[in-house]
């Protein structure tokens, strides 16, 4: 079944700023967060056995997800949540 929404790889990577993510977090926090980000931002899908659904199409350097819930690592406040989506919404292609 096809995706609903398609993010450049590139534009998603960069929504990730101190202006939008502001919350307070911890070292291990942050670790994660930035993880969560950059399995989608720097990995083509198929790059190894956790990059099967999560990564970016390597022909087009898009992300592709059927809601943008999945593009927000869940440990964010519900403020920067707001300001995350907010930001991704921009830069979202709905197909």
């Amino acid at each position: 079944m096809a995706k609903k929404f398609k993010i450049d790889s590139v534009h998603y990577e960069f929504c990730f700023t101190s202006k939008i993510v502001k919350g307070k977090y911890s070292q291990d926090e942050m670790e994660i967060i930035s993880t969560f980000w950059s399995n989608w931002a720097d990995f083509p899908l198929g790059y190894d056995i956790d990059h099967q659904t999560i990564g970016f199409e390597p022909n087009d350097g898009c992300c592709y997800v059927d809601s943008i819930d999945e593009l927000v690592p869940p440990m964010l406040t519900p403020a920067d949540k707001q300001r995350l989506i907010a930001e991704i919404k921009k830069h979202l292609i709905k197909l």
